[in-house]
């Protein structure tokens, strides 16, 4: 049998858990988007430089991944230009997710086109 404060405190919690779940699913998850500039590069044996702006500030970058399969190595990222380095000499044409790891976990992703070379 429960007592009756503690009967009052377990049905304050079961409503305390639901008004937080139903803030929840109410809540929209931000997601960054990073878009480049050009939006477009072609194959190339020469690195290429792209200004990347993200939707939502991530701190600063630890890591630049691209998709598996790209062929596209990130180089450097320079934070003060917010230019990102990239050799595209191995890259396959196709439209490819470039993933930026910030602090805390954060990421920002944004797609990038790679074009056949010349």
């Amino acid at each position: 049998m429960i007592e009756r404060g503690k009967l009052g405190a377990a049905v304050l919690s079961c409503a305390a858990v639901a008004a937080l779940a139903a803030w929840t699913s109410e809540t929209p998850v931000r997601a960054c988007e990073a878009s480049f500039t050009p939006s477009a590069v072609r194959v190339s044996s020469d690195p290429v430089s792209v200004l990347v702006e993200m939707s939502e500030p991530i701190g600063m970058i630890q890591e630049v991944a691209a998709e598996d399969g790209s062929g596209i190595e990130p180089g450097g990222y320079d934070a003060q230009m917010n230019a990102l380095e990239l050799s595209v000499a191995e890259a396959h044409a196709g439209d490819w997710e470039i993933t930026f790891h910030g602090a805390e976990e954060m990421t920002c992703t944004g797609s990038l086109t790679v074009e056949e070379g010349d």
